[in-house]
């Protein structure tokens, strides 16, 4: 079993940590911040994703193999071994979700729903498969605020949303370029005559966040709250603010540039937890957090 672990996307986990979104934007990592919550949350979406993951690297594995992004890392296992493993983590994801009263978050099958109308159904189909593959992002920042009881805001939400559109907009158009796919390909329902809007796609989901983020830093979020609570937090000053947003326009333009240019040829994600420049901002974005 433990030869047959490391055929997990353990790496892709990285993106749970998506949960402490709203610990970000309603207080930041403060001295008050329950750190055992957030490990037993963690835990269990992890288990709950890697299922996930493993179930579509088994269905997939056939167009996988003619997919350039993955075809060295297509899944070898066979019927019996990915069975085995899938029931394994059910089983962890039960047990401590379970024991740690963590099933009660609605979200945890929320995110299994739409994975199986994702892999099953949905992904052949254009625009649908982006909008349920950006699903996927903000339902681990609505988990998170369950977990956490925080209120977030309809802007908030909203620019998530954006932001992971253009991402899941880039995922598609760097695998279409990278393959050069055709019509009727079984890789992907887009192909190289549709990376023109897909760039332009990407292009208006990250002006939506500037304009989105600007809003709030002109003191105007009331326009698109539906709420109260606020989106930027109020323990930052204005000039951390600005240093925030000064750091997210350089990083938007940045990744639009690089996709734009067919700089990018791996998974998207892969490339920016390689990126240097990435964790440079990262630090930056936690130092202000954490002070």
């Amino acid at each position: 079993m433990i030869n047959e672990l490391k055929h997990l996307r353990l790496s892709h986990t990285f993106k749970n940590f998506l949960i402490l979104a709203p610990i970000l934007g309603s207080q930041g990592l403060a001295s008050e911040f329950n750190y055992l919550l957030f490990f037993n949350g963690l835990i269990s979406f992890s288990f709950l994703t890697l299922s996930c993951y493993l179930i579509n690297d088994y269905t997939d594995k056939k167009t996988d193999k003619k997919n350039i992004l993955k075809k060295k890392k297509s899944l070898a296992l066979g019927k019996r071994k990915v069975f085995s493993i899938l029931g394994f983590l059910i089983l962890l994801f039960v047990i401590h979700g379970f024991y740690f009263s963590i099933l009660n978050n609605i979200f945890l099958f929320c995110y299994f729903l739409n994975f199986l109308l994702y892999n099953f159904y949905l992904k052949k189909f254009k625009i649908i498969d982006l909008l349920m593959l950006n699903n996927f992002y903000i339902i681990r920042i609505l988990y998170g605020a369950k977990l956490f009881v925080i209120d977030i805001t309809f802007g908030f939400i909203i620019f998530f949303y954006f932001l992971f559109l253009g991402l899941s907009t880039a995922k598609r158009s760097i695998q279409v370029s990278s393959n050069k796919l055709k019509m009727n390909n079984l890789i992907s329902p887009y192909y190289v005559g549709d990376l023109k809007i897909l760039k332009k796609s990407i292009l208006f989901s990250f002006l939506i966040t500037l304009i989105i983020l600007a809003l709030f830093i002109l003191n105007i979020q009331n326009i698109i709250t539906l709420e109260d609570t606020i989106f930027l937090p109020s323990f930052l000053n204005f000039t951390e603010i600005l240093i925030l947003f000064s750091c997210y326009t350089i990083w938007v333009i940045r990744c639009y540039y690089l996709i734009n240019i067919n700089k990018i040829k791996i998974d998207i994600y892969k490339y920016f937890i390689e990126d240097k420049f990435s964790y440079f901002l990262i630090f930056i974005f936690l130092l202000i957090f954490i002070s």
